[in-house]
């Protein structure tokens, strides 16, 4: 990370109780919801982009973080001096942790309309916003935006879901990131795609 970035504070367009160097907050070990190295990679990104849009919430009767640990995570990394925080009462610790536990179920609970997000991404003009600033990787966001993404078959009893895209690990991300590089280099054609390199990977281990 180069010092310019460290040195970025982000805007603080939220309202919030105080600020606070953000090393001096503390996590609630419960925390359910684990982070890893990409997903806080892109809460790096957007933080340093969008600003701070939501303070980090705590509570008054513990002391600790109740919401928003993984932008603490990230603010920790990109060695904030001061992030916006919200303290909050609660009733009591069973109230506190449900809210904890609602505030990460709450957004994955929601269906997210793939044929709307392919609409909304064409829209936006690529050559004045950052695409990754939407969550969605380049190999997520081709099927959705050149139309050929299909919604996944109705679920039968018994039968899994079919989707169209992977779930990587941090771990398998880099890998894959590796070969993709590799992949364009030999080419030397750094526009070639996320998904066409996935393709070109899985011929090449299909022709053994």
């Amino acid at each position: 990370m180069t010092s310019e970035i460290k040195n970025y504070t982000p805007k603080i367009l939220c309202r919030y109780s105080f600020l606070s160097d953000p090393k001096k907050l503390v996590p609630r070990a419960d925390n359910p919801n684990q982070h890893d190295e990409a997903q806080l990679e892109m809460i790096k990104k957007v933080l340093l982009h969008q600003g701070w849009r939501a303070p980090i919430v705590i509570s008054k009767n513990s002391g600790k973080v109740v919401c928003g640990h993984g932008r603490l995570m990230a603010a920790i990394a990109l060695e904030l001096d001061e992030i916006p925080v919200d303290e909050q009462d609660f009733d009591s610790e069973e109230d506190e942790i449900s809210h904890m536990i609602a505030d990460n179920r709450l957004a994955s609970m929601a269906e997210l309309d793939c044929v709307k997000v392919g609409d909304l991404l064409r829209e936006l003009d690529a050559s004045k916003v950052d695409l990754d600033l939407t969550c969605f990787a380049e190999w997520e966001r081709e099927p959705l935006l050149d139309g050929t993404w299909e919604p996944p078959d109705k679920k039968k009893d018994g039968d899994p879901p079919k989707t169209n895209s992977l779930t990587l690990t941090a771990e398998q991300r880099a890998i894959f990131e590796q070969t993709a590089s590799k992949i364009r280099d030999d080419e030397d054609d750094s526009g070639i795609s996320d998904g066409r390199c996935v393709e070109l990977i899985c011929a090449d281990f299909l022709a053994g």
